[in-house]
């Protein structure tokens, strides 16, 4: 996780040093060094080896990601990093998000979250599957996710931001030594979905609906509530409700 952050903390400081000088990005060396200092900011939670090990690794990862993406650098853009979406509601509902990253085309806007996991491997998951799959049945993460930046950035009070796309942006390279860039355009199905899973949750905490889960038996929520008897507390609340 520290990692992740290291890399996330270089991008924005490159982006906005981007937005300081005119905007015209700086060279290379300014992300990785960059990386190196937000990575020695965390460098307590590593070992030694292991410090170095993601040392190397990052250097040569951004390294590569500045060639392919900044050799040479797009010029003219308007970028805002680490955007905090607050004083959001839905139905009654305070809602909040941060986002990486979004870009600007007068009122239009493209939203992207770096991440620093393999795309290969969400995709095996099926992060960014629709509701209705095996895998997902109610949906990947990511895919929720991109829908949740949609439903808070509508919902943004004085803002009419029209979203082209939201996208997640891989910062290590795939088995083919590219870049993954996945793209997903939200529709006002997904929207639905998500609203409606939104009002689910938020009655099931305010119900105090804590100790469920999907009963799975690899689920590592659903055995830490068995493993620590929480259920016996589901099961007297429910007498009690009798």
């Amino acid at each position: 996780m520290q990692f992740g952050t290291a890399v996330h903390g270089a991008l924005n400081d490159f982006i906005n040093q981007m937005m300081k000088q005119d905007k015209q990005y700086p060279a290379k060396d300014f992300l990785v060094d960059k990386f190196i200092y937000h990575l020695y900011r965390g460098r307590e939670i590593f070992t030694q080896q292991s410090l170095s090990r993601f040392l190397e690794y990052g250097k040569e990862m951004l390294s590569s990601y500045h060639d392919t993406f900044y050799n040479p650098a797009p010029t003219g853009e308007f970028i805002i990093t680490e955007y905090p979406l607050t004083k959001i509601t839905l139905q009654n509902i305070p809602l909040k998000g941060f986002i990486d990253k979004i870009q600007f085309w007068g009122n239009d806007i493209v939203v992207t979250d770096f991440k620093t996991g393999s795309s290969t491997k969400a995709r095996q998951r099926g992060e960014f599957d629709k509701p209705g799959t095996d895998k997902k049945p109610n949906g990947g993460n990511y895919w929720r996710q991109a829908v949740f930046y949609n439903i808070l950035i509508n919902r943004l009070p004085s803002k009419k931001w029209n979203i082209l796309n939201t996208q997640f942006e891989f910062i290590e390279k795939n088995a083919k030594d590219e870049f993954d860039v996945e793209k997903i355009n939200v529709t006002s199905e997904d929207i639905q979905y998500v609203t409606e899973q939104i009002m689910n949750t938020w009655k099931n905490i305010q119900q105090h609906n804590f100790y469920t889960g999907c009963g799975k038996s690899e689920c590592s929520w659903c055995n830490f509530v068995k493993n620590n008897k929480l259920y016996v507390e589901l099961l007297e609340t429910e007498e009690e409700l009798v």
